[in-house]
């Protein structure tokens, strides 16, 4: 579905893009992220698929660096619990929130 609203702004000549299952009818979801996404992927001149994964990873990529410059603001203003007591700080933040953000993955691993 992704995929497929990547494409649909990427062959849409304007906005709001048609709607690829509703035919005549525009894209009724937000749709920013895929726009962005899909505008990347045009000045690259990728393809929708390599578009998609891409912007996964992108997305992915920009979270984890986001929580651990929130990790390191709070550290400096003290407002943050040190762990430990080394420069690993930011790093065991970051593996933290993937972990417990992605419980899926773990519950997948288990067999459950």
């Amino acid at each position: 579905m992704d995929e497929g609203f990547i494409a649909a702004i990427m062959r849409s000549p304007n906005l709001p893009p048609n709607d690829m299952w509703f035919a005549g009818y525009s894209i009724n979801y937000y749709y920013y992220a895929h726009y962005t996404i899909a505008m990347l992927a045009k000045l690259l001149g990728q393809s929708p698929s390599i578009a998609f994964n891409t912007g996964i990873c992108i997305i992915f990529g920009l979270w984890c660096g986001e929580s651990v410059w929130d990790h390191v603001q709070l550290l400096s203003r003290g407002l943050a619990i040190c762990v430990c007591r080394c420069n690993d700080t930011p790093v065991f933040c970051r593996s933290v929130l993937i972990v417990f953000f992605n419980l899926y993955c773990l519950l997948s691993l288990m067999g459950c």
